[in-house]
Order: C-alpha cells, then sequence, then structure tokens
C-alpha cells in the first residue's frame, strides 16, 4: 500500500479516504471510466498510477494477485481478475501515465468541479 505524506485529506478520516480510494479504483479498473469530483480524480490518478506501476514489476503471478487484492477494494475479485487478465498486459511495455484526468461540466446541485478518469489506451 502507498503511503500519502502530503496527498489531499479530502475532508475525510485515513482510514475511510483509503478505503474510498480503493473503491474508486475498483470502479475504474472495472469501468475503465468513471466521473467524480476534480479533487477526487486527482488522488484517484496518482493511485491508480502507482498501483499499476507496482503490479507491473511483481513478477509472480500469485504474488502479483496478492497485490492486486491489497490495492482494491475487497468485493472486488472481477476488477482484480480484469486488472490481472485485461490491463496489466495492456501498459505492459508503457513506463507510466496510464491514466487520464479531463475536467468536465461544473455539477449542477453544488457546482462542484467534476471530472472523468479514464484508463487511457
Amino acid at each position: 500500500m502507498i503511503k500519502t505524506y502530503g496527498a489531499r485529506k479530502l475532508g475525510l478520516r485515513p482510514a475511510h479516504r483509503k478505503m474510498m480510494l480503493r473503491q474508486l479504483a475498483t470502479n475504474l479498473v472495472h469501468y475503465e471510466k468513471i466521473s467524480t469530483t476534480h479533487a477526487r480524480a486527482k488522488e484517484l490518478k496518482v493511485y491508480t498510477d502507482r498501483m499499476i506501476g507496482s503490479l507491473k514489476r511483481n513478477d509472480n503471478v500469485v504474488n502479483r494477485a496478492r497485490e492486486a487484492t491489497r490495492w482494491l477494494a475487497p468485493n472486488g475479485l472481477d476488477a482484480c481478475k480484469k486488472l490481472l487478465s485485461v490491463i496489466l498486459p495492456r501498459y505492459a511495455e508503457r513506463k507510466g501515465g496510464c491514466v487520464r484526468v479531463v475536467a468536465l461540466a461544473p455539477r449542477k446541485v453544488d457546482m462542484a468541479a467534476i471530472a472523468r478518469v479514464e484508463l487511457v489506451n
């Protein structure tokens, strides 16, 4: 798991923030693009890039699967399988920058800045 020194607190306690990032990463792997607030999107980009980079460095298949379950939410076994079989081979030759953040129009209810987070093809 990553240390988040200097990361955005997002108004959450550390355990809640960690679980939120794990759940957002699981949804990103499952759907390959999601929409969230801009601050959460920027944190998710860092988290997901580190996750993919860490999993690419691990050569042992069993250890890679264990590490993937640590990065993703506990209910994300389908996302874990997709990450290991589809997404990691796609980015095997890529050095970094696997995630893109695109700004969208503000949310109409509270005018919060919204961004789409997507995996780069």
